[in-house]
């Protein structure tokens, strides 16, 4: 017996799983010989639409069910709740968790957010990834309007921020935190 149940298989779920609305690259990361490479995402802004479910209906009626989704930190339902969307500009992350009250893993959107504050707000940290030759990276943007834009305008250091910014006009393929 192959494990398959008499009917060879047609009771089974179909499972649709989210579209995803950003970029994820394989990237090898450093200049040293190794083969290895990580996952790398688009800078997304708050707001953005991260993961939905397009033309469900139409998959509805063939059988399908939705694979269970839901936010992590930084991301929320859409006011309809068929979609996740960003709540700070920075980084989507996508892991699939098991539980034990759910038969099928759930996917977990979550942002890593592009400025880290911390509880007391005395320090700001930037995260710079990697850039995608696809899609949205730092380098697309004007720094100080997204510092600006996030509410940081006292205390900055400007030697921090002229070496952030070499670093992403650089193009380095590291993952970088600025104190800014």
């Amino acid at each position: 017996m192959n494990g398959q149940s008499a009917d060879n298989g047609k009771d089974k779920k179909k499972i649709l799983e989210p579209t995803f609305h950003f970029a994820t690259h394989f990237v090898k990361i450093g200049d040293d010989y190794t083969t290895d490479t990580i996952p790398v995402t688009e800078l997304v802004m708050a707001g953005q639409l991260l993961a939905d479910f397009p033309d469900f209906p139409r998959f509805a009626a063939k059988g399908f069910e939705k694979a269970p989704v839901e936010p992590g930190e930084y991301t929320e339902l859409s006011k309809d709740e068929e979609a996740i969307v960003a709540t700070v500009p920075g980084y989507p992350k996508v892991v699939k968790i098991r539980r034990k009250d759910q038969p099928a893993p759930v996917t977990v959107v979550s942002i890593e957010p592009l400025l880290q504050i911390p509880a007391d707000g005395m320090q700001v940290t930037l995260a710079v990834h990697p850039p995608l030759a696809e899609g949205h990276s730092l380098h697309h943007f004007d720094l100080h309007a997204l510092i600006a834009e996030q509410g940081i305008v006292f205390g900055i250091d400007p030697l921090a921020i002229e070496e952030a910014k070499r670093s992403i006009e650089s193009r380095e393929k590291e993952f970088k935190g600025f104190i800014i």
